[in-house]
């Protein structure tokens, strides 16, 4: 998910920042960072993409060009590990405990 969270969308499954860039002159360049976290369970695969729709002043039809990343998380900031019952019956009062470990 974007950082900065600029204008969020939900398009599909997918968490999307929305951003207007400024006009450039031909010839002229841009530049613009953006800053993204990942989040998942440890060794899942996670994709992020960029997509810039762009139109020239002198061309009727626009133009798109799209990147892609794709990463594993090695590793979590936060390990949780439960210790619950093995059975439960409805309306049971129960005890149980959390261990939790911060790896960050």
């Amino acid at each position: 998910m974007p950082i900065a969270a600029q204008n969020l969308q939900k398009i599909g499954e997918a968490q999307t920042s929305v951003v207007d860039l400024p006009n450039i002159l031909p010839g002229q360049a841009g530049t613009k960072e953006f800053r993204a976290n990942v989040s998942g369970l440890q060794g899942e695969r996670k994709k992020a993409r960029a997509r810039l729709t762009f139109q020239p002043s002198n061309y009727s039809s626009g133009f798109e060009s799209v990147g892609e990343f794709e990463n594993v998380i090695f590793s979590v900031p936060l390990v949780l590990d439960f210790d619950l019952p093995q059975k439960a019956v409805s309306g049971q009062n129960f005890a149980f405990s959390v261990k939790y470990l911060n790896t960050s």
